[in-house]
């Protein structure tokens, strides 16, 4: 018995925080309901967005934006004064936040009755006018007018409705940002594939080069793609102008920067010192327009995007390199195993470097042998730097240092003559016709080439420093550390 009413006492328990349970959850319901019911009364819908077709905001001073939707109700495009932006070139979570914010708005209070104008409250004319345009055809329009004194709010009308509304500030906030804040700061965003070609301009010293995307082909299979200048040579575009040009079509601005017309001119924009024109496949034709250097920042506009911006000029990695450094410009192209004999006329002067390369293609094998005029080059410093390679180097090593079109020189009077037999039986031989004291034409096969050399590729001594040498000098430097060298092929410059 005693078991029995233990048991029915604490069923009376539980039955009672059962009840008390209930009520509470009854209580907290009827909270919400009350606090959902007070939301609702101080919200503003302007529109369902599955029911809306586009939304246009004016301003004051005229400007006009229209956020326009798809059938599937995503944001299709946004038109600002009558220039269109697509996805690709917007900022969509801030188009969002705009587009949510005026279809459904809080209000902080209402003015009924009042016996003041429109005028009182910014209203007429309006700061803006939002037009929300649905796809039924009907629409409604809401005047923004000025903040309210405490800055908490901004008055606001919606047609049909004669009450003055107090918007809370987000609305204000919203439609006062300025349309900068709607575009996506990535200024280009390209694939190679959409591109045809590239081309530069440096305004100061006029710099130029023109590169176009191709196909690296091997018997009919695509290996990758790759850039390849047209101008100011044929030739294929260095690493560093890879990077540059990379670094181009996906440009993205640190910040967008509005500058008036009238002070362009203090960002180096009414004249810019770097003019990109980008050919795009689909006949397309856009130019990016930069800036010299100000503060470690290049200012700039687009021609598809008037508003100016700034970017960090490190986001830009070779914009100031010479067109030579981005291009292939070596004369020659070949490494050891790609040489068999190169012959030389320096003056009058005729000498031959042999080449070949062992089979462990490793240079210090003893099958690997570099000989000038039947003597073995393979002399090294003390550093283990060898003389034959500094001879080698600077044939393979010589560089185009501008280009000259306009011109037809004479093939007479050559300077020197190279002549490079390769191991797959191919050969080229270089001639080098006197410009001036200083420089060569270089002729090709027996054609000019348009390539103008430094007077440097021949003569050039660079003392104990075992690089950058000219063709004679390497020479002589080579023959002086075979006459001297030690029993052990070494031989260091006194």
């Amino acid at each position: 018995m005693e078991n029995l009413r233990k048991l029915k006492t604490l069923i009376g328990i539980l039955l009672a925080l059962l009840v008390v349970l209930g009520v509470v959850c009854v209580v907290r319901y009827i909270k919400k309901l009350k606090v959902q019911k007070e939301v609702e009364k101080n919200t503003i819908h302007l529109g369902i967005r599955e029911e809306v077709s586009d939304v246009s905001i004016t301003g004051k001073d005229g400007s006009s934006t229209q956020i326009h939707l798809n059938t599937s109700n995503q944001v299709s495009s946004v038109t600002h004064n009558g220039e269109q932006y697509v996805p690709e070139k917007l900022n969509l979570n801030e188009v969002q936040k705009v587009l949510e914010t005026v279809l459904s708005f809080s209000i902080n209070n209402s003015i009924e009755n009042t016996q003041m104008s429109e005028a009182d409250f910014g209203l007429s004319p309006a700061e803006c006018t939002v037009t929300v345009n649905r796809r039924d055809g009907t629409k409604k329009v809401l005047s923004l007018g000025s903040l309210t004194s405490g800055r908490t709010g901004a008055y606001a009308r919606v047609d049909g409705d004669d009450r003055i509304l107090i918007a809370d500030y987000t609305l204000y906030q919203v439609l006062s940002m300025p349309f900068e804040n709607y575009l996506s700061t990535y200024i280009f965003y390209l694939t190679k594939s959409e591109v045809e070609e590239i081309s530069f301009l440096r305004k100061s010293n006029g710099d130029a080069w023109t590169v176009k995307s191709v196909e690296d082909n091997a018997d009919g299979v695509i290996l990758e793609e790759k850039y390849q200048a047209t101008y100011p040579m044929k030739r294929d575009a260095t690493d560093k102008m890879v990077n540059l040009i990379n670094s181009i079509y996906m440009l993205q601005a640190t910040q967008y920067v509005p500058i008036a017309k009238e002070d362009m001119a203090s960002y180096g924009l009414d004249e810019p010192e770097y003019t990109f024109t980008i050919k795009l496949l689909n006949g397309e034709t856009v130019k990016l327009f930069l800036s010299k250097e100000l503060s470690g920042f290049y200012y700039g506009y687009t021609s598809s995007n008037s508003y100016t911006f700034k970017v960090d000029a490190q986001m830009i990695p070779g914009l100031n390199a010479s067109p030579f450094d981005l291009i292939d410009s070596n004369v020659v192209h070949a490494g050891l195993q790609d040489v068999r004999t190169i012959l030389f006329n320096v003056k009058g002067k005729e000498f031959k470097l042999e080449c070949t390369v062992a089979d462990s293609m490793e240079f210090m094998d003893e099958y690997t042998t570099l000989v000038l005029d039947g003597r073995n080059a393979k002399v090294f410093d003390s550093n283990g730097e060898c003389y034959g390679t500094l001879l080698f180097g600077a044939v393979v090593d010589m560089k185009v240092s501008r280009v000259d079109y306009t011109v037809s020189p004479e093939l007479k009077n050559e300077e020197a003559t190279i002549h490079v037999n390769y191991t797959n039986g191919d050969a080229v031989e270089l001639k080098l016709v006197p410009l001036s004291n200083d420089e060569y034409y270089c002729f090709i096969n027996g054609y000019y080439s348009g390539f103008i050399l430094d007077r440097s590729v021949l003569y050039k001594d660079n003392g104990r420093a075992m690089t950058g040498y000219g063709i004679w000098d390497a020479y002589l430097l080579t023959n002086e550390a075979i006459d001297n060298k030690s029993v052990n092929d070494i031989y260091d410059r006194p």
